[in-house]
Formats: structure tokens, sequence, C-alpha cells
């Protein structure tokens, strides 16, 4: 029957046509197209998804024509083909289209490749608008809001009223089960924990109009009576029920009791957390169940990988979920970024991370770290963490102190509050005290100040201590917290440094960062963020930091290096290296033997913004992406000189401007996994300076013959530059 139907369509020049009746279990599938008579609701890709007959990939079309590959046969079945095109007319029936016309009478086959192609022809007709919207009792003989206790009837009306019932809209089968969904929320959350809900739908065909009617019975307002528990083996009840929004004699809320499921969870002790309300007689108390199990408490975890500014690295944990109880974990953790190879110049300039320069950082970092999850409130958590660390730091004019080149040490403890206002929106508050040494030249970390009114304390040992208090906020309000498409986040962050505590760095930091969502069609979406933030020295810092550049001052500034501000990578300014895009000098270090390279300036203020269209990528589904962008920063001095004097008054550092805009642009694609989007962008800086398009181990050639920078020719690979990433850019 098929086959006499299909043979009725006409054939096209584009591709040849022969009796359908050749058609055989071993024909393949070459395309399956679309064309709309009238006009066209939903997209292609979101159609193909009704159906199981498959066109073939692209990665598919690309195999065809790689030699030693095959693609994967897509196979034409006349049965499940006619099977789709009902899904296809259900569909449209589902969405308010109620008499649509979908045939395929311009299929095509080639009987010597074997393969057909698929045209179906859609005409939608009109769509059932909405008409009416009423609210009734459970037998329809009075209005919803009678069946209600006079108390709750006024917030019946005001949600009501909130509701977006569109009359005029047109009518889909997804609307009216969205509206049953937030009208059963609404009601177990008000206490109503056995409300049930039915709706019908009256349809004038003709005048293609449609009546909705909801019938709601609340049934009995409740508390919770009994709270059930099972599954703990080695977790304490008393520890379940601390972290649970709901308590006996408390209204029964929908929300709270997955806010309990969730508190669970993030106690890292359950591998499995249900929480829901058994079979009972509706009543005024309800009985609410959690049923859990426990995951293993003892844990080791580790993980290798590179990074083209840290080399090898390597990290190992052990943890104990549950450290003596009261859902206490302890992790004991070690961190080695070996710096091995010493640069990355066995890849292109346009991947390495440090953009060609010629050495590597290298940090090992151990520490214990104890979380208390529960402060007073589920809400509220804390921890602390000593922890010990030693570096290798390029930009310190330090020497080696070992074979290892360390010229930098830390010892500390982190400590942090945080609460959760709500899922993934939070307030923490940090405070960091440490006790840092770096290794100096001797003629800076020895003798008496000459002049009283130095600023610059003196330290025998080149040491000084970190006191750093952070408040930091994570707000706003998304359909996806983890990946999101529409809605908004802010991020403001306030740090002080040695204003309650004495420290060796005193300032103040303030920043804020918005991002925006936005989608532009079903399938498109629009991103932005904007970030500011400015440092502000005040005390010892401000004065050494305003101070002429010299050999002195310059061991102060490395004090801030991790304060300031930068721009450049991935998920910031892409086109540049991580923190090599604005100003920049050329810094020589003894740390493996004399090598010049690209040490960035820094900034004490910074404004940045980004803007990304997601776009779909055709043929590949919806697990692939295709993004454009452009991106700009600026940073700024305000005023202080950021650049280190040079060891000798003969060495040049070449630095270039710090306070000039700059912008690239991209295109990128993104595939998402079980763990997040793969991202792979390729940016052009469109106005880099001298150093950005110049190869380091050619300038430091060409400063060692006495050359300046300029001479050196720019590089073609460094005039764009890949980005791989896990994750959104924002």
């Amino acid at each position: 029957m098929l086959l006499s139907i299909l043979s009725l369509g006409l054939a096209e020049p584009s591709y040849a046509q022969d009796p359908l009746s050749l058609v055989d279990s071993n024909t393949e599938v070459r395309s399956i197209d679309f064309r709309f008579v009238d006009q066209q609701t939903f997209s292609d890709e979101r159609l193909l998804r009704r159906m199981a007959t498959q066109q073939p990939s692209v990665w598919d079309r690309w195999q065809r024509r790689l030699p030693l590959l095959q693609p994967t046969p897509r196979f034409f079945e006349p049965v499940t083909f006619q099977r789709d095109i009902a899904r296809l007319r259900s569909f449209y029936r589902e969405n308010g289209f109620p008499s649509p016309r979908i045939d395929y009478p311009a299929t095509q086959f080639n009987a010597g490749e074997n393969r057909i192609r698929l045209v179906i022809t859609i005409e939608e007709g009109e769509p059932l608008i909405i008409q009416d919207a009423v609210f009734l009792d459970a037998d329809g003989e009075r209005y919803a809001v009678e069946a209600f206790e006079p108390e709750m009837r006024e917030k019946w009306r005001a949600f009501q009223r909130d509701m977006s019932v569109e009359v005029g809209t047109r009518y889909t089968d997804f609307n009216r089960q969205r509206i049953e969904d937030d009208v059963l929320r609404w009601l177990r959350n008000q206490g109503y924990a056995f409300a049930t809900l039915r709706s019908e739908v009256e349809t004038d065909v003709e005048a293609r109009t449609a009546d909705l009617r909801f019938f709601v019975d609340p049934g009995p307002r409740a508390r919770v009576g009994v709270i059930e528990i099972s599954g703990n083996e080695t977790v304490e009840r008393r520890i379940i029920e601390r972290s649970l929004a709901l308590r006996e004699g408390d209204i029964f809320s929908a929300d709270k009791l997955s806010e309990g499921q969730r508190n669970l969870f993030n106690l890292n002790l359950f591998r499995v957390a249900l929480a829901d309300v058994p079979e009972q007689p509706r009543d005024s108390t309800v009985a609410i169940r959690y049923r859990v199990r426990e995951a293993n408490m003892r844990t080791l975890a580790g993980e290798v990988g590179y990074g083209t500014t840290v080399g090898t690295t390597a990290e190992g944990r052990w943890s104990h979920r549950n450290f003596f109880g009261n859902a206490r974990s302890f992790t004991a953790s070690v961190v080695a970024e070996t710096g091995y190879p010493n640069d990355a110049r066995f890849l292109p300039n346009f991947l390495a991370g440090t953009g060609g320069s010629t050495v590597t950082e290298r940090r090992f970092r151990g520490g214990l770290l104890v979380r208390e999850p529960y402060v007073f409130s589920p809400k509220l958590s804390a921890s602390i963490e000593p922890f010990g660390e030693i570096r290798r730091n390029p930009r310190l004019p330090g020497v080696s102190r070992s074979g290892l080149g360390i010229n930098e040490t830390t010892i500390g403890v982190d400590s942090r509050l945080t609460y959760e206002v709500f899922s993934f929106r939070t307030i923490t508050l940090r405070h960091s005290l440490q006790r840092r040494r770096q290794f100096v030249p001797e003629e800076l970390q020895s003798g008496a100040v000459a002049d009283p009114e130095d600023p610059i304390e003196t330290f025998g040992d080149g040491g000084f201590n970190r006191s750093v208090f952070t408040l930091s906020a994570n707000l706003g309000r998304t359909d996806d917290y983890v990946s999101p498409t529409v809605g908004f986040m802010v991020r403001p962050t306030a740090e002080v440094a040695g204003a309650l505590i004495p420290s060796g760095v005193q300032y103040g930091k303030l920043s804020v960062e918005l991002a925006g969502y936005q989608p532009l069609t079903p399938s498109v979406d629009l991103a932005a963020r904007l970030f500011a933030g400015r440092v502000f020295p005040f005390g010892e810092s401000r004065d050494a930091l305003a101070a002429e550049p010299s050999l002195r001052n310059s061991v102060f500034l490395n004090r801030f290096n991790d304060v300031l501000y930068y721009a450049g990578g991935g998920t910031d300014l892409r086109g540049w290296p991580a923190n090599q895009a604005g100003g920049k000098f050329i810094n020589s270090t003894d740390v493996e033997g004399t090598a010049s390279l690209l040490a960035p300036i820094g900034g004490m203020s910074k404004a940045a913004a980004n803007v990304e269209l997601r776009l779909p990528f055709p043929g590949l589904g919806d697990s692939w992406r295709t993004a454009a962008f452009v991106d700009a920063a600026v940073l700024g001095t305000e005023g202080f000189s950021l650049v280190p004097a040079p060891p000798t008054s003969d060495l040049d550092r070449f630095p270039t401007e710090t306070d000039a805009l700059r912008i690239s642009t991209g295109a990128g694609v993104r595939y998402q996994t079980p763990f997040g989007f793969l991202r792979f962008d390729i940016a052009i800086p469109l106005n880099p300076d001298p150093l950005d398009v110049r190869d380091p181990r050619e300038v430091s050639n060409a400063i060692s013959e006495g050359r300046p920078p300029t001479d050196v020719s720019p590089s073609f690979t460094r005039q764009f530059r890949f980005h791989l990433g896990i994750g959104r850019t924002f």
C-alpha cells in the first residue's frame, strides 16, 4: 500500500526517480526533507525527533567521503515510515492543529544507489485558539474558589490572577498539562497534600476555538503528622531530621518536602535519597517519607592532566564523609603542578597557554579540609583548611633554592561560612590567613632601611603575612543554574586585607559580575556578561605602590601579583592566553637559568563585556551547538606604576600599554556530554599589542643581541588562538 502511494510522487531533476516497487530491505535513507504549504510552526529538527526513521548525520556523510570509513546504514522501513506520518499528525493535533494534512507525494527513489529521499509535505491548517478557561470545583457545580476555606480564598484569587492562561493564544496539550502542574504545585505548597485536578477541553473545529475546564478538588488542608525515615545504617536519624525543611506539626509543603531531599543529597552521605507522600487516607494530618541509601564513607580518588601554563598535573584525595559523626567531612589532598615540560614551546603559539613563554609555573600543595554541613541550620555550613604550598613563580626576580627552582613558599589557614539562600544561590564569607615567603635578591631582603620614611618594611627572610576577608554572593534567577538559557545571575564580591588583622598587604577590592540569558527563538539563545572591579590600596601598601619604580618597591609589587586584575583566557577575553591580554613587559627570571618571558602588568581596575550568540549545529542534533562571540576588556593602572624596576639599569622592560581597550571576536562549537559541554573556540584579537604578535623566544634573542622587540617580525600563528574547555563560557 505504501509503495503504491509513494509511486504517485513527482520526479525532480535533482534526484533520479525509479519505480518504488524496487524498494527492498536494503534500501537506505538518503535524506528527509519537509515542505510546508501554508506556514511552518515547528522546526525541522523538532519534527525529526518525532520520527523513528532517521536520515544520515553530517558525520555519516563525511564518512562516505573518507577512505577506510563506512557509515552506519540508515535503512528504510515502509511500515515504520507510515507510523512516523501518523506520529506527526498526532503531534500537530496535540499542539493545537486539529486538521493537519501530512503526505509524501514528492518522495524520490534511486534504484542504482538503492537510496530513497523522503519528502514530507505538511499543510498545518488553522490552529485552535483558547476562547475561555474556567476553574470549577470537583463536581463542576460552582467556581473553584468556593471549595476553599474563607482564609484561603483570597490567596487562590491572587494565584489565579497571576497564572498565565492566555486567552487568544494557540491551544496545546502541553500548555494544558503545564497549567495542571502549576495548580497542583500551588495547592500542595499551601498544605493540600491530597489535592487532585482534572481538565476537559471543548473544541469547535469549525470555529477553531477551545474552551478549557479545570476541576479542582483541594481536599483537607494538612499538617505533617509522621516523618518516616528508612535505609540509614550508620548515619543517625537526628542527622537526617535536622536536614529536613519540614517538622512534625508544620503545614505541609511539596517544595519543602523536596528541599529536604536536596539537603540530604548535599550531605554527601547518601547515594540515593527519595522523598514522597505514601498512600494514606485523606485527613488533616499527612505522613511523609524519606528513603535513603548510604554511600561509601571512605573514598580515595585521583586524577592526572596537563595544563599549558603548569605542565603535567596530578591530584590525590582521601575523604571521610562522616568524620567523627555529625555528617562532618574530612579530606586530605595533595596537588602537584609539576611544571614539566619546563615550557610549552612544543605546542604551536595558538595553543600554548603561556603564549610561548619559556618558563612554566610549578606548584606543590597539601591541605586538610574539615567541613561542617550544619551550623545552627542546614542552610549554613562552615569549613576550615590548613595548608602548605611551595611554588615556582616565574614573575619573581628570585634565586633558585633547589633543583625544582622553588622561589615562593606559603603556609596558611582558609576558613569559610556559606549560607544557601536558595538552591545554587549562596552568600559566602571567607578568611585566608597566610605566611608567605618570596626568595628575592639579597640586596632587597636584608639591611637597615636608610630612609626612615621608606614605606616598605624590610623582612630578613623576605616573608610577609596575608590576612584577607572576602564576602561574595551568587544570586539571580535562571531556568537552569548549570546551563542557563533564560534569566540572569549577579555575583558581587567585596574583599579587604589588613583591616582587622595585621597584614603585609593592605587593600580593599570591589567587583560585580552580571550575566544575562535570553532566548531569541526556540533554538537560538543570546548570552551577555558585564564585569567591573577596582582595587583600593591603603596604608603602607598605597605608599609603596605610589613610589617611583625601584628595586625595593618591585618586591612590594610581587606581593600584589595575586591581587591585581588580569584579562585573557578561554572564559574571559578569548584570543589571548590566560592573563596575557592588556599591558605586559619583558621579565627576566633566574629560576632555571636566565630567560625572558612575557609577564602581564595587570591593573588596579577592570571592565569587561562578553556577548555570545548560541546557535544550533545544522544536521548534528541537539547535542551539538555553535556560537559566535565578541569579547572586550580594559585594565586600568589608576595612576600607579605597576611595571617593576629591572634588576639592572641596562635592562629595558619594554612595557606595552595597559589602559587600552582590547577586543576579540570568533566562533566555536559545543558538544553536550554527561559531564557538561565540551567547548572549542577560535578567536582573533582585533587590536593586539606589539608583544602579542611576536614569538617570545625570538624577542628574547633580540634582547640578548641588543635589539628592541619590535625588530622581530610578527608571527602568523599568534594572530589567532584556539581555546578548549569544559562547561559554559559564562
